[in-house]
């Protein structure tokens, strides 16, 4: 008999001395800045001791697309796609990332097509 892959449904933070658990439904992306960090949809940040690619095999992929090496969004985080260049997008999240985020032409193709099923 097979076993569904279970996904975490909620990681636990450090936060000074504390440890605060949040919801995975309440992280609008993790990103890559040097070490990798979780943003609440709130706004926080809180560093994680995993990479992008250990994070990615423990959270739903009907959720949470990598969109590149160093952004793993939550589908609810887009709050827009603009066209960039011929075939490429810009990514607009909530809460805002530090920069700009633009695709590849094959990126921004899988992405329309994730957000799109």
């Amino acid at each position: 008999m097979f076993k569904l892959k279970e996904y975490k449904t909620r990681f636990l933070f450090r936060f000074g001395k504390s440890l605060i658990p949040i919801k995975i439904e309440n992280i609008a992306y993790f990103f890559r800045d040097e070490i990798v960090f979780a943003r609440t949809i709130d706004g926080n940040s809180y560093p994680l001791d995993e990479s992008l690619n250990e994070l990615q095999k423990q959270i739903n992929p009907n959720d949470f697309v990598r969109v590149n090496r160093q952004l793993l969004l939550n589908a609810d985080s887009i709050s827009k796609l603009t066209p960039y260049k011929p075939g490429q997008l810009e990514i607009q999240l909530i809460p805002e990332f530090h920069k700009p985020i633009y695709l590849s032409h094959e990126r921004s193709k899988c992405l329309r097509e994730f957000l799109n099923e």
